[in-house]
């Protein structure tokens, strides 16, 4: 399963030599799309008085994988020298800064994060890496609102999405900008713009990576009490740069949509309908019915549970390939106590990759079912001091062996958080 997730899951700065033949890289997201989404909104002239909140936190980590590279016990196609199914343990250590800002009906949230990672044995694998993300919703009288959003990461490329055992380190970049419009009582308007930069190299590939750009608009009805439908609609484009062998796509998606909620107990969110994909010059071409539903339902005071069923057209960034994912979360949560709290989860993913990948040909017709669960218990030990133990198995069935893996992934850490609100 790609990217962390199931809807788009694509989870030291890498050595980049210079751009080789190849379409032009397109300009990353930047600050100056922020400023200009920033001054449409008519926000930044408000004359308000503003509150500022500053959270500071550090933690550390111990974490064990018992099987690092998620690769097979054995299989005839691995390169050789690769080793199978081998443990370690790595220390992590985070510092990092929340911060929110009240003006007015706006609301900014800001976050910097830092982190350096350290393992046992594979000690070529250190790396630090960082995380920053800005949010702001913005409200204009009681008929226009809507949210800006930003987030840079970098961060180590999955093994579970590469047949490797070096270190490799990606960039993604996201922004949204979302604007509603209530223009008569029972009906809202709604828009949105994503950017998507990813930076994902590969084996002789210093450059590669992804630019996703998408425009979305939805019309809903909002007369009845608690619940809102309408139609959605989305059409997204998708450019490689660094290589000529990965095509680009067109991705159009339509469907309806509805959220309900029942007091504070329950709410659901359900989408359903239609995507096809285009690659132009290929006839690699794909098409499904996507959708999802999420389920919250607080069951008692202390306990609350949840359901997510998702299926969508992905991008395998690895292989410049596309895939289908269908996947099934059921999760729970327990407060054992004020100072405690258990959380539960099992899933189900099955994945269907294209036909045909040219940077890859190993994911040719490869079907994934990738199956996990995991506990979470954290202990507030103070009110800005926590710890937090985990415990999470995944197994991964694939008609090509060597996509094979069966895993578990151990961890403590413990984390001081600061500043108002916490004691």
């Amino acid at each position: 399963m790609c990217n962390q997730g199931i809807n788009n899951k694509m989870s030291d700065d890498h050595a980049r030599s210079a751009t080789p033949p190849g379409r032009r890289r397109p300009r990353p997201v930047t600050r100056g799309y922020l400023l200009a989404l920033l001054a449409l909104t008519g926000i930044a002239s408000a004359p308000v008085t503003a509150q500022s909140v500053f959270n500071p936190y550090a933690s550390a980590e111990v974490e064990h994988n018992s099987n690092l590279f998620a690769l097979p016990s054995y299989s005839p196609q691995l390169p050789p020298g690769y080793d199978t199914a081998v443990a370690d343990t790595l220390q992590k250590y985070i510092i990092g800064l929340d911060s929110h800002y009240q003006f007015g009906r706006q609301q900014l949230e800001i976050g910097l994060e830092g982190r350096r990672l350290n393992y046992n044995d594979f000690s070529s694998l250190d790396h630090y890496e960082s995380l920053i993300t800005a949010a702001l919703k913005w409200q204009l009288a009681a008929l226009l609102d809507g949210n800006l959003e930003y987030r840079r990461e970098q961060r180590i490329a999955p093994f579970t999405e590469r047949i490797s055992e070096s270190l490799t380190i990606e960039h993604e970049s996201t922004a949204k900008a979302q604007a509603n419009l209530q223009f008569t009582p029972d009906w809202r308007l709604e828009g949105v713009l994503r950017w998507r930069d990813w930076e994902s190299p590969q084996p002789g590939l210093a450059d590669y990576g992804l630019h996703e750009h998408s425009e979305g608009l939805g019309l809903k009805y909002t007369a009845i009490s608690n619940l809102s439908f309408g139609v959605v609609g989305e059409y997204l484009t998708g450019t490689y740069h660094g290589t000529d062998e990965a095509p680009d796509y067109n991705q159009t998606t339509v469907g309806l949509a509805a959220d309900y909620k029942l007091g504070a107990r329950s709410s659901l969110n359900a989408t359903g309908g239609y995507t096809k994909r285009e690659q132009p010059g290929t006839n690699q071409n794909t098409s499904a019915f996507t959708g999802s539903l999420h389920y919250k339902r607080q069951l008692t005071g202390k306990t609350r549970v949840g359901v997510q069923i998702d299926r969508a057209v992905n991008t395998y960034i690895t292989a410049g390939n596309t895939e289908v994912d269908t996947g099934v979360t059921l999760n729970a949560q327990w407060e054992a106590t004020y100072r405690i709290i258990v959380s539960l989860d099992v899933s189900r993913v099955h994945s269907t990759f294209q036909a045909i990948s040219v940077l890859d040909p190993t994911v040719d017709g490869r079907q994934d079912t990738t199956r996990g669960g995991g506990i979470d218990i954290e202990y507030k030990v103070l009110s800005w001091l926590s710890m937090h133990a985990y415990d999470r198995y995944q197994k991964r069935d694939s008609n090509v062996v060597l996509y094979t893996y069966t895993g578990n992934v151990a961890g403590f850490e413990i984390r001081g958080r600061f500043g108002p609100g916490v004691y």
